[in-house]
Parts: C-alpha cells; sequence; structure tokens
C-alpha cells in the first residue's frame, strides 16, 4: 500500500497474508472392478478417483503412482492400482483402487468305460472334477477344439467311443482360454475278449538315433502301429515326446496300447570362437551348449593353460543331461614372443645430453619407451636428460600380431655434470730467485685432471709443482690451463696467468782506469735485470761538488774525461757518484750515492 500526504510525500507499507494449510484432500477408493481375463484390465485411469476434494483447493490433482499383483494367474489374480491426491499446498492422500481379474485353471479328472460287445462303439470317458454347469473350451486326442458344459456334477462325457487309446486332454476356460490343463493320460477302451497287446515299455533317446517297436503280441492277434510305424523295423523319431499306439485285431474285437517315446535334441556343442595369443599367455577353453564336456589334447574344460607357439585344434565332446552328445572344434594360434633389442648413439656424456634411441626389433608395429617415468612413443626418438646419474631405459614393442614385449636396461644411460675447473698457484710470481710453483687445484666434481705449464710442459696430477727455466724462456709470464675431467669426461678449463718478475740485480765498480789500454776504461753500474732502461740517470761529481759527468743511457758510461769537448782526463782521485732508475714492473724509483776511485 501508499500513503501520501497533501504535500506529495509517500511512503510504501506492506502487509503480508500467510496461507497455513496443512489439511489433507479427501477422496474415496475407487468402486473396484472384476474382469474375465488378464486382456481385459482397463488402462491405468485417473478419472476413476471421482470424489476428490479439498477444503482450499478446487480440483485437487489425482495422480497415477504405483501398480501391483498379487500374481496368481489363472486362479483370481488381484491388481492393485495406487493413485495419489494432492492439494495446491502439497498435502496428499492415496487412495486404492482393486481389479479382480476372474479366470481360474482348471482342474479335473479322467475316467472311462469300455465297449459292451466288440466293435461296440460305446465307450465313454468322462471329464470330472470341473465347474458345474459352466462353458468351457475341450479338446483331446489331438482333436479339434470343441466348446462344451458342464452338468450339474461339474462333468463332461464323451460317448460314441470304440475300443482305442485316446490321450492328452486340455480344457480351457471358456472366457479366458489362456487360463487351461493339459492331462497327459491315455485312456484305453477294450472290447470284451479283446486280444492282449502290449506296446513295450516308453522309451527316451537322442536325436537321430534309430527306434525299433515290437509289441508283445501272445495271442498272435493282427496288429497295425499308427504314424506309419512297422512292428519291428527301426525308424527315427523326431525331437520331442510321440505317441505311439499299437492296435490288435482278433474276429472283429479289438485292444489297443500306446507307447511313447521321448526324443532328446541333440545338444548344439560350442568350442566358442578360434583363439589367437602370444607365447606365454594362459587360455581357458570352455564348451557351451552342453552339460559336461571332454576335451583332446590334455585340455580340462575351464582351466586355464598355457599353449605351445604355432597353430593347434582342439576337439571338445559335449554331452546333454540326457546323454546325447555333439562336439565342435576350436584353433589356438599361438605367436611367437618378439626379443626386444634398442640402442643408443651414445650412452654417456655431459648435462644437458640428447640421445637417440631407436628400436631394433624386428617386426616391431608399435613402440614405447619409458624414461625418468615419462613414456614416449615412437621406435626412434630423441631424449635430452638434463640432471646428472644413471638412468634405466625400458622399451615396450607390439609386434604385428599384437604380441606385446619389453626389455629394460638398467643404467643404460648415464649423465655427469660439468666440473668446475679451479686452481691457485704459490707463489704468485715468478723471479729469478724463486722459480719455482706449487699449485693447488680446488676444482669441484673432477676425478682427473690435465695442466699445461706454459712452457711446453704438462702434468696430470692433482697438485703439481713445477720448475720454470725463467732466463732461459724470456717470458714476461706463463699461462697456466687447467683441463678438469668429471668421472664420465666432462670437462671444463681454468687458465692463470703467472708473471714473472725480473729482480733488482746489479752492481757499482769502485775503481776504473782510463788508461787506454781497453780494459776497465769507463765507470758504470752494471745492471743484469730488474731496471727499466728508460728511466736511468748517472750523475758524476768532483770533491767540491761540481757537476762534470751525466748519462741517460745505462750502456754509457763515464771515462774520465771532463770538459766541453771532453778531451781533458781529470786527476787521479775519489770522485762522487749518483744513480736513479726506476723498477722494471712497478713504479718504485731507486737513488744511489757512492765512491769511485779513478787511476791512471
Amino acid at each position: 500500500y501508499n500513503i501520501a500526504d497533501d504535500c506529495g510525500n509517500n511512503i510504501d507499507v506492506v502487509q503480508t497474508i500467510t496461507i497455513d494449510d496443512n489439511t489433507n484432500p479427501t477422496a474415496s477408493n475407487p468402486a473396484p472392478v472384476t474382469v474375465e481375463c488378464l486382456t481385459d484390465v482397463p488402462p491405468v485411469d485417473v478419472s476413476v478417483v471421482t470424489d476428490a476434494a479439498d477444503n482450499c483447493t478446487v480440483n485437487p490433482t489425482v495422480a497415477f503412482v504405483s501398480e501391483s499383483s498379487d500374481n496368481n494367474t489363472c486362479n483370481g489374480e488381484v491388481i492393485t492400482r495406487i493413485y495419489s491426491v494432492t492439494d495446491d499446498c502439497g498435502n496428499s492422500i492415496n487412495v486404492t483402487h482393486t481389479i479382480t481379474v476372474d479366470s481360474y485353471t482348471p482342474t479335473f479328472t479322467v475316467s472311462s468305460t469300455d465297449p459292451t460287445a466288440c466293435g461296440a462303439s460305446d465307450g465313454t470317458i468322462t471329464i470330472s472334477g470341473l465347474n458345474a454347469n459352466t462353458d468351457y473350451i475341450f479338446s483331446y486326442d489331438g482333436g479339434a477344439n470343441t466348446n462344451i458344459t458342464t452338468d450339474a456334477a461339474g462333468e463332461y462325457v464323451i460317448t460314441g467311443l470304440p475300443a482305442g487309446s485316446y490321450t492328452d486332454y486340455t480344457v480351457s476356460d471358456a472366457d479366458c482360454p489362456a487360463c487351461n490343463t493339459t492331462e497327459n493320460v491315455t485312456m484305453t477302451l477294450t472290447d470284451p475278449n479283446a486280444p492282449t497287446i502290449d506296446a513295450g515299455v516308453d522309451q527316451e533317446v537322442c536325436e537321430g538315433e534309430t527306434v525299433t517297436l515290437t509289441a508283445v503280441n501272445p495271442d498272435g492277434a493282427t496288429i497295425t502301429w499308427d504314424n506309419g510305424v512297422t512292428d519291428g523295423v527301426g525308424f527315427v523319431s523326431p525331437v520331442g515326446t510321440t505317441n505311439y499306439t499299437v492296435t490288435a485285431e482278433i474276429a472283429n474285437c479289438f485292444s489297443s496300447d500306446v507307447v511313447s517315446v521321448l526324443v532328446h535334441p541333440t545338444p548344439t556343442v560350442s568350442a566358442g570362437n578360434d583363439v589367437e595369443v602370444c607365447d606365454g599367455t594362459q587360455v581357458t577353453l570352455q564348451g557351451s551348449g552342453a552339460a559336461t564336456y571332454v576335451w583332446d589334447n590334455g585340455v580340462t574344460d575351464g582351466t586355464p593353460f598355457t599353449p605351445s607357439v604355432g597353430t593347434i585344434t582342439y576337439s571338445v565332446v559335449g554331452t546333454s543331461a540326457f546323454g546325447c552328445e555333439a562336439s565342435d572344434q576350436v584353433d589356438v594360434t599361438v605367436n611367437e614372443n618378439t626379443e626386444v633389442l634398442f640402442e643408443a648413439d651414445v650412452t654417456e656424456g655431459c648435462t644437458p645430453l640428447e640421445v637417440n634411441l631407436v628400436s631394433l626389433t624386428p617386426g616391431a608395429a608399435d613402440c614405447q619407451f619409458t624414461i625418468e617415468g615419462m613414456q614416449i612413443d615412437g621406435c626412434d626418438i630423441n631424449y635430452t636428460f638434463t640432471n646428472p646419474g644413471c638412468y634405466d631405459v625400458n622399451l615396450e614393442v607390439e609386434s604385428v600380431n599384437g604380441c606385446v614385449s619389453d626389455l629394460t636396461l638398467n643404467n643404460y644411460v648415464c649423465i655427469d655434470n660439468y666440473p668446475i675447473a679451479d686452481f691457485t698457484v704459490e707463489p704468485g710470481q715468478l723471479s729469478n730467485m724463486n722459480d719455482e710453483a706449487t699449485f693447488v687445484n680446488g676444482s669441484i666434481g673432477a676425478e682427473t685432471y690435465d695442466w699445461s705449464f706454459g712452457d711446453g710442459e704438462t702434468s696430470t696430477e692433482n697438485n703439481p709443482i713445477h720448475t720454470y727455466s725463467v732466463e732461459e724462456d724470456g717470458e714476461d709470464a706463463y699461462e697456466i690451463q687447467l683441463i678438469a675431467y668429471s668421472e664420465l669426461g666432462c670437462p671444463d678449463t681454468a687458465y692463470v696467468k703467472l708473471p714473472f718478475i725480473e729482480d733488482l740485480i746489479y752492481y757499482v765498480p769502485n775503481t776504473f782506469t782510463p788508461d787506454g789500454n781497453k780494459y776497465n776504461e769507463t765507470f758504470k753500474p752494471v745492471f743484469s735485470s730488474g731496471f727499466d732502461p728508460q728511466d736511468y740517470n748517472l750523475k758524476i761529481f768532483n770533491r767540491w761538488g761540481e757537476l762534470i759527468f751525466e748519462s741517460q743511457n745505462a750502456a754509457y758510461g763515464w771515462d774520465g774525461t771532463y770538459g766541453v769537448d771532453n778531451n781533458t782526463i781529470v786527476k787521479d782521485g775519489v770522485y762522487v757518484w749518483k744513480i736513479e732508475f726506476k723498477k722494471k714492473y712497478n713504479d718504485e724509483r731507486i737513488e744511489l750515492v757512492g765512491h769511485v776511485n779513478l787511476l791512471k
């Protein structure tokens, strides 16, 4: 609802109405129905519920729920149908509709009276025990159906019968012929003073076997058989039960007897479908269509066995419960398993390693390799191993015959990580006075080593010691190479530069004699090694500190002269020298001061 004032202000309000209906609808069980035969039962029909009502719903819904039977077929069977009645609120009840099938299987007995004279036709057969004054359908001795009505005693009498044998009496409910009873009894009507005749004992044979009927005829009567049978002559009776009647006659007096021949069918024995398996596979052969089975070749029915390679035909004889036999055959073909072979192009290497795997198995239709739990289809595959270790390789092969074989090679492919080559050298540099180096191997994951010391010499030791010919080689540095190999030969290489630093070796003479005899004519320092000839200075001073000679060339010394023209030889005496130079391998400067004697 909406509530508004004169200024247009408004609100909505809600009213809730709850319908609380918990009352069930009402209805009566539909009127019971009785029908004569099962075929007369009406179909399901909700309209049989005629008085459905409810306190809220005008027309409650009627629906079929279920149907059941007491299964007393041909014995007053009762069928119960349940319908539901439901109102709009879901309240519901069930009602029951009963349908009775008023049909029953007849029950009766058979009796007879013989003819009163030879050749007379006043014998009777009486059907007793039926309902009084009731219609039935009746047949006997293979004749046509006849509508009959019983008398007040519930009997029906067949009259006008001559001597003979009468059998197979069937009575059906006239309103429901499906309800019927057959009595397979033989009533033999015999003339007075009729000859004695015995058809013999009933026979039971297998299909296709010869039956011979020979009546016992002690009075020498003339006898005849029905169904084309000749006394004492073999014949083949059809499958099932056949009654054969023999009739004896003397002086127009007749008597008869009946013998039953039951022919059991030949069992339809099957050995099963032909079998094709692989060598080593168990096979179970099992016959069907009979009761018991006997196989050749030592096979027991239903018991697994392992046949040999090749094709073998197995035969089975099946025997029915009645002793009738039949046989069948089955072929079992056993295909030889293929010998699985494969190879890899490489079985050892370094990570990552791609390996080509090829099946060498003859006659392979399908291949599947299994590596590290991974299944790879194909007979020629590539697989990359990324982690170190040794790996099993399995190959499963299916042949053209469908036989599956496999081969596993354990630890077939082995992979190493690359090692880490590393080393140090002690000392870190060579010199004229120290020419021996010790190599300390710090490699990881390696088993063997190849050393190259940079001077043409090598070693395979773990921590070698090497002596260099530094003065002879004339090298400023040696490049040391170490190749480290893993167990499977995976290499890694490390390099180190080992410098050669010349020792500073020199001496300064304390006397020289510039007298022209070619010996000891000049004064200069003598360097063996370790100085920079490009940064060198020699100064000579007299006793008063006057510079009298200077040289920038270590090879050019003072010859004792003085002056602009260097023609004047100084006097014998003691002179002061000052030498400055830089070391060869660093910026260290050396400054030396000393005295030299000049003698002439």
